[in-house]
């Protein structure tokens, strides 16, 4: 995971996260320093996803016999750690994959079969994607479903998700984007 002036890195191996500060010169991307951010929590095997919301790093720890695994916060500053939430509890089943989304996270939840949001400041958790049935209905938020919700990356106000089992990317946007798209579109077909 990167951003523009930091890579970081998770190591399963030593079970640690690394960040490093990145130079630019216009021709190459250098890494000038690293520090190991913080070590994995207790229990947590492997970082499936990371991403950095202001000043902290969120990953997604995996489940595993030993713990529930679930998305933890680190401070780049302190490198406090916290978990944010845990699998298996009211809000969600498995956290596979996270992003940042404009001021929230959002994730797939594997068990549930659907894409949620998390506001760190509020810990409020919201399904925005998916029934939860097992299925690869095409839809608008909660209408649609998937088999296996799996990745997520976002681009400005549009979220990707992959449904690997039905070997779909499908995207969820906001109806603003929708409408927009829809007049464009139009805009082409007259034109033919």
């Amino acid at each position: 995971m990167s951003s523009d002036d930091v890579l970081l890195v998770a190591d399963d191996g030593l079970r640690v996260i690394h960040q490093v500060s990145l130079e630019r010169d216009g021709v190459t991307i250098r890494g000038k320093s690293m520090r190991t951010l913080s070590n994995y929590p207790t229990h947590i095997e492997s970082v499936e996803s990371m991403t950095i919301l202001e000043s902290n790093v969120y990953f997604a720890g995996s489940k595993n016999d030993k713990c529930q695994g679930g998305l933890y916060s680190v401070s780049m500053e302190t490198t406090l750690m916290e978990c944010a939430i845990q699998n298996g509890d009211q809000s969600c089943k498995e956290i596979k994959r996270v992003s940042k989304f404009n001021e929230l996270l959002v994730f797939t939840d594997i068990g549930a079969r659907d894409v949620k949001s998390f506001d760190p400041h509020t810990n409020e958790v919201v399904r925005r994607a998916g029934d939860g049935c097992d299925a690869q209905n095409d839809g608008t938020g909660r209408c649609c479903s998937f088999i296996q919700a799996h990745g997520i990356c976002c681009i400005s106000n549009t979220v990707f998700v992959t449904d690997a089992a039905a070997g779909k990317v499908k995207l969820v946007v906001g109806m603003s984007g929708t409408l927009s798209f829809l007049y464009h579109l139009g805009l082409i077909y007259d034109s033919l």
